[in-house]
């Protein structure tokens, strides 16, 4: 029995011994293969992914991030991309810095993230990007000061860079292409490569006094206030509600701005706007900012309402005529907006039938909301 005891402890003992031997030969591999992997040169490899990066137009880590999915980046490092030769120098580089992934699994944005840095990519910080983007207006003959919609949409080389679309997307919250950057993007964009408002905080809406003496506007409340005081004179002038802006001729409300160079100085402060430059979309932006607002679609189809029953005998009348009743309509613009944008009805091609199956209609809809 002792004899067993010692046989067991000796073959305990051989296993103890195999097993450290095979840690130790593990250790040593693994410290050979990191040795291997420092002293080995892969500049050929990192010389490869930088060329698709280039192709791509991938410039730094935040167009990494934005223009190239991982699915796409995979497919760039494959041996249908490169070649066998390229592909395997490649592929010896990538999987020295991703440990624990075999070849057929996906790699994630954070490791192609990792073989970007490593390559000599970089993460540019927001003053930096901000300042290629001036340097590129002014390679293209513009300034962000003077800068208009019109001259930003039309010089196509300034939407090829990063940049662009690092401060488009700073400004806005959200990205926006050529294609797809329209008008009303505009302001906040403007006001933000101006440092009039700061990235991610742009709806606080502070603009920041500058050495020309401009206004500051500390808040959308201030705003309001200062507006208040133009109130009477846009009432004078046929303006009393949003309607009246959204209705109003882009010429007629420059001449308004130009009879009153304290209201012109306030248009500029809220909108960055001249009065050269006066759009119809801004013209709206300034309405609302001081205290124009649209009403809700109820309000808006109650006012219609209102309008029609009131009118309800003139569409009785057989001898009436349309065109009088028409005329009434346009000098109503919170009906006219309820008819032309929210029913998106042709007003002149209604009949008095067609506007009294439209009382019926709005007496149900509102009777059930």
């Amino acid at each position: 029995m002792n004899k067993n005891k010692e046989t067991k402890n000796q073959e305990s003992g051989i296993d103890n011994v195999s097993q450290k031997e095979n840690s130790i030969s593990q250790v040593v591999k693994d410290t050979k293969n990191q040795v291997e992997n420092l002293t080995e040169d892969f500049s050929e490899a990192k010389k490869i992914i930088l060329n698709i990066f280039k192709e791509q137009k991938i410039e730094d880590l935040y167009s990494l991030k934005k223009n190239l999915p991982t699915y796409r980046f995979m497919y760039l490092l494959s041996e249908k991309n490169l070649g066998e030769q390229n592909a395997k120098i490649v592929e010896k580089y990538v999987f020295s810095l991703i440990k624990g992934k075999s070849k057929s699994q996906s790699i994630s944005h954070q490791d192609m993230r990792n073989i970007a840095k490593d390559v000599g990519l970089i993460e540019y910080s927001e003053e930096e990007q901000k300042s290629k983007f001036f340097d590129l207006l002014k390679k293209n003959l513009l300034d962000a000061k003077n800068l208009t919609y019109e001259k930003f949409i039309k010089k196509s080389p300034i939407w090829d860079h990063t940049c662009t679309q690092y401060v488009i997307e700073k400004a806005l919250g959200y990205n926006r292409g050529r294609n797809t950057f329209k008008e009303e993007d505009f302001l906040d964009f403007y006001l933000y490569i101006n440092g009039k408002i700061q990235a991610k905080d742009y709806k606080t809406e502070k603009f920041k006094e500058t050495a020309r003496g401009k206004r500051e506007i500390l808040s959308s409340l201030k705003t309001r206030e200062i507006g208040k005081n133009f109130t009477d004179f846009f009432k004078q002038n046929g303006f009393e509600t949003y309607y009246d802006f959204y209705f109003s001729n882009v010429a007629n409300f420059k001449d308004l701005l130009s009879k009153n160079p304290e209201l012109e100085q306030f248009y500029y402060d809220v909108t960055c706007q001249s009065i050269n430059k006066i759009s119809h979309y801004f013209m709206l932006v300034f309405a609302q900012r001081i205290g124009y607002e649209e009403y809700e679609t109820k309000e808006l189809k109650k006012e219609l309402l209102d309008f029609l029953v009131k009118n309800l005998d003139f569409l009785d009348d057989e001898s009436s005529n349309l065109e009088d009743f028409y005329k009434m309509i346009y000098l109503n613009n919170k009906a006219r907006y309820c008819l032309q944008i929210t029913l998106k009805k042709d007003i002149t091609s209604l009949g008095k039938v067609d506007f009294k199956k439209i009382i019926s209609r709005l007496s149900r809809s509102l009777k059930l909301s």
